[in-house]
């Protein structure tokens, strides 16, 4: 996002992740000026929008993981419209609407929350920029 505009890398390299792995590289162009900066981050607020959903179930469609196992608290995409949608898992905030925790752990499921979506809304971000280049 800091170094300018990126281009979509095609190689032969098997994508295990289920069309989640996207890989980009700068592109030579010039990196962003702070305005030109400032803008990106004021249109890619603007296309970004967060929502619910159970860490079971696969978050556009709210059937079951087809891995038992697989858990997510939370999750970056971007929609059929073009927007970056960051989903936090239900099952991460249920600890906190039950009322029996103590300060510390109020404020570590917090912090817990905090995080997850402070990275999400950092990829939500990246995806939205790399999009474009789509």
């Amino acid at each position: 996002m800091f170094n300018g505009d990126y281009e979509l890398i095609e190689d032969d390299i098997p994508n295990q992740w289920e069309n989640s792995l996207f890989r980009f590289k700068p592109s030579s162009g010039t990196p962003r000026t702070e305005s030109q900066l400032q803008r990106d981050i004021l249109d890619i607020a603007d296309n970004i929008y967060y929502s619910i959903f159970s860490g079971f179930t696969k978050e556009d469609s709210g059937l079951p993981h087809a891995r038992k196992s697989k858990f997510n608290y939370g999750v970056a995409d971007i929609d059929i419209t073009g927007k970056s949608r960051i989903s936090l898992a239900f099952e991460s905030l249920e600890s906190l609407i039950h009322g029996n925790l103590s300060a510390s752990e109020i404020k570590l499921e917090y912090f817990r929350v905090c995080v997850t979506l402070l990275h999400e809304t950092a990829v939500g971000f990246v995806l939205f920029d790399a999009y474009k280049v789509l």
